[in-house]
């Protein structure tokens, strides 16, 4: 079994450099915003609110699955079949 560092990384406002705001919102395009910032995105241009399991995972240096929200349970399903593929169980 492979032990992986615990990195935690520092996510912060792409609309602003100088944003010192928390990470709450993630734009169609993978960008993230804070609170403030993410009603400003261009109209027509995707913008949802982070789930608190995926502000984990970004900050963990891991991926967010979807744009597309999806459960954790949904998540963990999916990324245990991933590792899975491939592998003959029986």
């Amino acid at each position: 079994m492979q032990v992986l560092p615990i990195t935690t990384e520092v996510l912060h406002c792409e609309m602003d450099r100088d944003c010192a705001s928390d990470v709450t919102h993630i734009g169609s395009k993978g960008y993230l915003y804070c609170a403030n910032h993410a009603p400003d995105r261009r109209p027509g241009e995707g913008c949802r609110a982070l789930k608190g399991w995926e502000i984990a995972l970004l900050e963990s240096g891991q991926p967010v699955p979807s744009y597309k929200p999806i459960s954790f349970k949904t998540y963990l399903i999916t990324k245990n079949k991933r590792n899975l593929d491939g592998y003959n169980l029986s």
